[in-house]
């Protein structure tokens, strides 16, 4: 008999949990689960900042996110976001907020009803 793997949290729903004001309830208004995404894609090597070469090289807070692996996740919810910035040209992370979360709240809340949270 095999053991069921267990469910590890995305970093975006450990994010939106945080945000909870009251039980059972979230705040909808944040952008903060949107840069939960971005930390998951830049940690598994789908997006990272714009390469840029010589003197020219733009600092970190300057630099664009770009897709480099558009591949399918293992992640719907990733999948989304993804689909998001490779429809988009490379932008200053805060500018992709916004689009990325709308992609992605859905299906934190579907992943927070199932696992009984909401």
């Amino acid at each position: 008999m095999t053991e069921a793997t267990p469910y590890v949290p995305s970093i975006a729903e450990d994010i939106q949990l945080m945000l909870q004001q009251r039980s059972g309830q979230l705040e909808p208004d944040q952008v903060m689960p949107g840069g939960g995404a971005l930390i998951e894609l830049a940690l598994l090597g789908r997006i990272a900042t714009d390469p840029k070469a010589g003197f020219l090289t733009e600092t970190a807070d300057n630099a664009r996110l770009v897709v480099v692996d558009p591949s399918p996740t293992t992640s719907d919810m990733l999948d989304d976001a993804l689909a998001v910035l490779a429809a988009r040209r490379p932008s200053f992370s805060y500018k992709l907020l916004q689009p990325v979360t709308a992609a992605v709240v859905p299906h934190l809340y579907s992943a927070l009803v199932r696992r009984g949270i909401l």
